[in-house]
């Protein structure tokens, strides 16, 4: 994603950025993958979600996930 091509948008670093008061960060997937890369995807991107949670001491937090492929290693971060 070039997140520079959005308006409104501040960069926090490389990685981070904050849009339209959201939190977004960018997930490194290795290329060659293949179908799995969608999975990887989505479980690095809950790991991160859950490490900001976790150092940030957010409380009540609500993490959407869209089109869900990792059912089945969704209940350790449950």
């Amino acid at each position: 994603m070039d997140e520079s091509k959005l308006e409104g948008i501040t960069r926090i670093n490389d990685m981070e950025f904050e849009y339209h008061n959201s939190h977004g960060f960018k997930i490194a997937i290795p290329e060659k993958m293949g179908s799995e890369q969608a999975v990887y995807y989505d479980v690095e991107s809950l790991k991160k979600s859950c490490e900001i949670i976790r150092n940030e001491n957010i409380k009540n937090a609500i993490v959407y996930i869209m089109a869900c492929r990792i059912g089945v290693v969704i209940k350790k971060y449950a």
